[in-house]
């Protein structure tokens, strides 16, 4: 049986109990926010940036035992950043979705907005690895492995 990966994603989530995602929308994220839309058992709860969402998926952490946010590239990961580091540094399992430009634009170095435009998509991931536990650039090829082992580090 075939999954798309957002569908895949939410089931790995439900696993955890997580029936709320927190974010933003933006135009790298709004396939996931679609497939969110149309799923029975998670619901989506946009905010007013991404630093409150950040706040609320860690407040929702504690309550519950794991978080969700979502965020699209570059300046919502960015702007999200500081909520994520607290949440890290006192251990409350967030997991903070990104979408990212297609993988085909990322691969040719195109230089997009919400990027540097320098060709370079490493540099979010890069500033998130100081803040925390697990990472992934998530690809039709890794995501039945890298989803488990992310969700499973927060």
């Amino acid at each position: 049986m075939r999954i798309t990966i957002g569908s895949f994603l939410l089931q790995q989530l439900r696993a955890l109990k997580v029936d709320r995602i927190y974010g933003v929308p933006g135009d790298y994220n709004l396939a996931l926010l679609e497939t969110i839309e149309h799923d029975q058992h998670c619901q989506f709860i946009g905010n007013c940036n991404e630093l409150n969402a950040a706040y609320a998926a860690d407040g929702y952490a504690r309550l519950k035992g794991a978080g969700a946010l979502i965020t699209t590239y570059g300046v919502g990961d960015l702007a999200a950043l500081s909520g994520i580091a607290g949440a890290y540094a006192e251990s409350a399992p967030v997991i903070c979705i990104a979408g990212t430009p297609p993988l085909h634009a990322m691969q040719s170095h195109a230089l997009l907005h919400h990027s540097l435009a320098d060709g370079n998509f490493d540099n979010v991931m890069n500033c998130f690895r100081q803040f925390t536990v697990a990472q992934a650039l998530i690809t039709p090829e890794n995501a039945a492995t890298e989803i488990p082992r992310v969700i499973a580090c927060a």
